[in-house]
């Protein structure tokens, strides 16, 4: 099957990661994504040593250029998309009266703006099956 291939975000950690390694298991051609590139590089280490098929990529999900290189390096490399797994996030801790706009913002543009982002980009590439 190693002509299926997904993209994952957070793959750095938690559910990210475990899906990286899950879908390299199951003979995917993975990207992952990420913001650390030591944490990249041990995945990488990781799914290659099991068989795997493994790319990472540095990305920062709240700049829609990232976003686009992203698309447009995997549709070069791979020439389809068959899976995104839209699993990066962060959370800044704090009330109503102690999260600054700015932690706001931050959390929005990963969390939700970026996930409509880069989906839209990669719907058009989705293989059926």
């Amino acid at each position: 099957m190693l002509d299926k291939v997904a993209i994952i975000t957070g793959a750095t950690s938690g559910i990210g990661r475990a899906s990286a390694v899950k879908f390299a298991r199951k003979d995917y051609r993975v990207v992952a994504v990420g913001r650390n590139q030591t944490e990249l590089d041990l995945l990488r280490d990781e799914i290659s040593s099991g068989c795997g098929v493994v790319k990472t990529e540095i990305a920062d999900l709240s700049d829609v250029l990232h976003i686009e290189k992203l698309v447009a390096n995997v549709i070069d490399e791979f020439g389809r998309i068959d899976v995104l797994v839209n699993s990066a996030g962060i959370i800044a801790m704090g009330s109503v009266l102690d999260t600054t706009l700015e932690n706001w913002d931050d959390m929005m543009n990963i969390n939700l703006r970026s996930v409509f982002y880069i989906s839209n980009k990669c719907v058009p590439y989705l293989e059926e099956t």
